[in-house]
This record gives C-alpha cells, sequence and structure tokens, in this order.
C-alpha cells in the first residue's frame, strides 16, 4: 500500500509541479521553490523526533493513548508555532531586498503549526491501520490538487 502511495503522490505531484511552472514563470517559480526549501529546512525540527516514540509508546502502554497523543501533540504545535516565529524573523535578515518573499514565508510557513495534527497518524501505525490513513492523504491531496487547478 505504501508503495502505490509514493508512486502516486510522486505522479500527482510532477504533474501539479509543472502546471504550476508554467503558470508562474521562472522567476516566481524558482521564489516559490526557494521558500519551500527554506520551510521545508526549517520544518524538519517541528516533529522533535517523537516519530517511532510515539508509536512504540502507543503499543507498550495502551491505557496512556490519550496522554500520549495530547503530549506529543502539544509537543509539536509548540516547536511549529516557534520555527513559524523563527522563520519569519530569520527571512529579512536573509533577504532584505526582496518582500515577497517575507509574505510568501508568512503564508507557506502555516504549516509548520498544522504539522502537530500528524499526530494522529501515529495511532494508526501502532493500531497497524495505516492503510486508512492513506485513503485520507491521498483523497485530502486530490481535493487540495482539484482546488489549485481550478
Amino acid at each position: 500500500m505504501a508503495f502505490f502511495d509514493k508512486i502516486f503522490r510522486m505522479g500527482m505531484g510532477m504533474f501539479l509541479g509543472v502546471w504550476i511552472a508554467r503558470y508562474l514563470g521562472p522567476d516566481s517559480y524558482g521564489k516559490l521553490n526557494y521558500v519551500i526549501a527554506y520551510i521545508a529546512l526549517i520544518g524538519s525540527f517541528t516533529n522533535l523526533g517523537l516519530d517511532g516514540v510515539v508509536v512504540r509508546e502507543l503499543i507498550k502502554e495502551k491505557a496512556q493513548k490519550q496522554e500520549i497523543i495530547s503530549t506529543s501533540f502539544l509537543l509539536q504545535l509548540i516547536a511549529g508555532v516557534f520555527a513559524y516565529g523563527g522563520a519569519i524573523l530569520l527571512i529579512p535578515i536573509l533577504r532584505p531586498d526582496e518582500s515577497d518573499l517575507f509574505w510568501m514565508v508568512f503564508l507557506v510557513g502555516l504549516t509548520l503549526i498544522f504539522r502537530s495534527v500528524g499526530v494522529i497518524k501515529y495511532w494508526y501505525e501502532a493500531q497497524v491501520l495505516s492503510k486508512y490513513f492513506v485513503w485520507l492523504e491521498n483523497g485530502l491531496f486530490l481535493c487540495f490538487r482539484e482546488c489549485v487547478y481550478y
């Protein structure tokens, strides 16, 4: 299931990437990719390495699942807020002459805060029910793609 998920996402991502590149043009598309890479670099710290730890603890301590998930959510939410603030504060220092990059970071950076919702996936992984989460992710990906396309 995970293999087909990756293939599906790569194919749809390539189609969407080509369409956005043609629509934006080289300059704007380059700026968008810069912002996405910048946010991805900063966002790599927001999950705090809790992926495997939370899944392992959910398997071991079934009675404390709400406490484990809520603690992980709160930690990742706080890390996301700090990362978002740091990204916004750092971009004017890195690229002071480009105000459009600031606004792009302001919008794209919001994803850093919402990454904490991904803790729900940990419960599905602990229950070996990942296929349902993959279906949900792919459905949302298709809906988002359609919204961007139209």
